[in-house]
């Protein structure tokens, strides 16, 4: 991802001081949309080959989908496969 930061130099200490707060601000807020964005589609990608190679889909899926989801939620302490679907579908959409 490029940056978008210019460095501008006015008369105005405070007007460029907070130019500058808000463009790394938005900047931050883009970079994690990126990460979170990646981070949805490669779980969705692992979870949908997983649940293909598995012999009983329907069952092998949920029993899949509860096992992780209460391994993810052990060490990141939230419902981290919840909307599974969605990521699965993310995945499943966006594929090249």
């Amino acid at each position: 991802m490029e940056s978008n930061l210019i460095y501008v130099k006015t008369a105005d200490l405070f007007a460029d001081s907070q130019q500058i707060i808000e463009a790394t601000k938005e900047y931050a807020y883009r970079s994690v949309n990126i990460a979170m964005l990646q981070r949805n589609w490669y779980l969705g990608k692992r979870i949908s080959e997983e649940i293909l190679n598995g012999e009983d889909r329907a069952e092998y899926s949920a029993e899949t989908i509860i096992t992780l989801s209460k391994q993810l939620t052990e060490i990141y302490g939230k419902r981290f496969l919840t909307k599974y679907k969605s990521r699965k579908s993310f995945y499943q959409n966006r594929q090249n």
